[in-house]
């Protein structure tokens, strides 16, 4: 006789695979069901990638997309696997000082619009070097990690 696993019983890895699959509502209600689920849900592992366009966030892993109004640091918080960032626009200097405590990150895409709000320029020289240091920050860390890879794209679209 097969004796059926409780859905109680599954492994953390097993809750990790299934929140992939779930949209947040789904995932919020699952991870209401008791503590072990929602100090789950309070990180997303499977959010790998992030892109920034305005006040606007995009998290998105293999099996998940989600736009969000949340605050960068929260997001960099609750998905610890960040390693693909994508700046499209940007309207606040602290998004960039917040990205440079990223320590894994493996692919960075700025565009070259992206300090630009209503058509209006808002890059000063400063905002343009803090963003070379930013990059020469992130190749640093990366420097010393054998299995990392720091891959830095900067595209010029008009």
């Amino acid at each position: 006789m097969k004796k059926l696993i409780s859905l109680m019983e599954l492994s953390d890895d097993m809750w990790n695979v299934i929140f992939s699959y779930l949209d947040v509502t789904a995932r919020a209600n699952i991870a209401s069901v008791n503590k072990r689920l929602s100090s789950l849900f309070s990180t997303w592992i499977d959010i790998t990638m992030l892109s920034i366009k305005q006040d606007n966030l995009c998290i998105a892993g293999d099996n998940f997309k989600c736009i969000t109004k949340c605050d960068l640091k929260l997001v960099l918080q609750h998905c610890p696997n960040l390693n693909n960032i994508n700046i499209q626009a940007i309207r606040d200097e602290n998004y960039l000082k917040q990205l440079s405590k990223i320590e894994h990150l493996s692919v960075l895409t700025i565009a070259s619009s992206a300090f630009k709000y209503r058509d209006k320029v808002i890059t000063t020289h400063d905002n343009f070097r803090f963003v070379i240091n930013l990059i020469n920050h992130l190749s640093q860390i990366n420097r010393y990690r054998t299995n990392s890879l720091t891959i830095v794209k900067i595209f010029y679209f008009s």
